[in-house]
């Protein structure tokens, strides 16, 4: 498959997910599941091309803090959203805590401790040695 034709299939991707959000329609939970995860996938895949393809214009840190930023975007839209309706009304103010809690012990507890797991499977225990120009971000993370 040529590239300009897996960028054409992963835009089609994300067609049906626009279209139900926007027009409201709901075709029942499993075929809105599916859609809704194609969508996200094929976002995903469009995201991760154009990063790729920006390291080429720019440097590749900036690169991955601008893909960082768009990907934790949505969570942080869903946190404001809760908390600007916890100061209207008070009952929300547990939805903006969990909300936030909840995805950082998700990424902590099992986001960076998966990408270990499959790095020791790949190399049987070998040692993960990284170059000393990327102690910035081990130490910020």
């Amino acid at each position: 498959m040529s590239a300009r034709a897996a960028i054409v299939l992963a835009l089609a991707g994300t067609v049906p997910g626009i279209v139900l959000r926007l027009s409201g329609t709901h075709i029942g939970t499993l075929p809105d599941t599916a859609l809704f995860g194609l969508a996200i996938v094929s976002a995903a895949f469009l995201l991760a091309w154009t990063a790729e393809a920006s390291e080429t214009e720019i440097a590749q840190g900036l690169a991955v803090a601008f893909v960082a930023l768009i990907a934790v975007l949505p969570e942080y839209a869903v946190d404001m959203t809760f908390a600007w309706k916890a100061g209207k009304d008070a009952a929300y103010a547990p939805f903006a805590v969990a909300n936030m809690t909840g995805a950082n012990r998700l990424l902590i507890g099992v986001a960076w401790p998966l990408i270990f797991f499959l790095f020791w499977l790949k190399n049987r225990g070998r040692d993960l040695r990284l170059e000393r120009s990327y102690s910035i971000e081990v130490v910020a993370l």
